[in-house]
């Protein structure tokens, strides 16, 4: 309904859904930002403000790039799948490894022909249809060609030496246990284990906001089902336990 699926796959697919949570997470990100302006005006004024958000309109930001691309630049077909919308930006997509997948993204002149030069083909940072990035976009698809005969030779950690250390821009992509045991992560307590009663010991994700620098905390692991009952039911609404039991008895709670 904001036009992502209509942005997302490739252009001879049909639409496909995003693979990651996002009205949800961003609905909920802008909540605790209304939240918190409530709060400052509450303690300016004393009055409070209800705080409303659609999950809809909260995704409509992450749009901009492609909204911008189809008013402003007058491109049309914006499903690319890994490449730039409208496949002006070249190369820029995600390119096979021997031992997976990496991204690599070298529109600029500059970085285009410190690539070719890697890749052993420094003539085609000359070569007069691919100098220009007009020109490159036209040759997209020989590009990407060129560039993942040369990638699948080589492991994703060797591809990230390389390019890194000749300033193009790359990314290995990580599958998700790859994710869950980054030593990076691990290292900035972005990724941390607890032990869990029920599952035993298990890693989460914590809240990627710092404060003085310090990663947050997990208090406790996520409660069992039904285990705060009591202290809400009978501690914060006030019933009696005699009340609490006959709702359990009716199977209510």
């Amino acid at each position: 309904m904001t036009g992502v699926m209509a942005v997302t796959g490739r252009p001879e697919d049909p639409p496909l859904k995003a693979g990651a949570i996002m009205a949800d997470v961003l609905g909920a990100t802008h909540l605790c930002a209304g939240v918190l302006g409530a709060i400052r005006q509450r303690d300016r004024t004393g009055e409070g403000l209800m705080v409303e958000i659609s999950m809809q309109e909260a995704v409509l930001p992450s749009m901009v790039s492609h909204i911008s691309a189809y008013y402003g630049m007058g491109l049309r077909q914006l499903r690319e799948g890994n490449r730039g919308s409208g496949g002006v930006i070249t190369p820029a997509n995600a390119y096979p490894a021997a031992d997976g997948w990496v991204v690599i993204l070298a529109a600029d002149n500059e970085r285009w022909r410190r690539l070719c030069r890697i890749m052993g083909r420094p003539e085609l940072g000359e070569d007069s249809r691919y100098a220009k990035l007009s020109g490159r976009s036209r040759c997209r698809d020989e590009i990407d060609r060129l560039i993942g005969e040369w990638t699948s030779t080589r492991s994703r950690s060797e591809l990230m030496e390389l390019l890194n250390s000749n300033d193009i821009i790359c990314g290995i992509v990580k599958e998700l246990p790859e994710v869950m045991t980054d030593p990076h992560l691990l290292q900035r307590g972005a990724l941390q284990q607890v032990d869990h009663p029920q599952l035993g010991p298990v890693t989460i994700f914590t809240s990627p906001v710092r404060f003085n620098g310090e990663p947050s905390r997990p208090r406790s692991p996520s409660p069992a089902l039904g285990s705060d009952n009591e202290h809400v039911y009978c501690g914060e609404l006030g019933m009696s336990a005699e009340e609490l039991a006959s709702l359990r008895e009716r199977k209510i709670v």
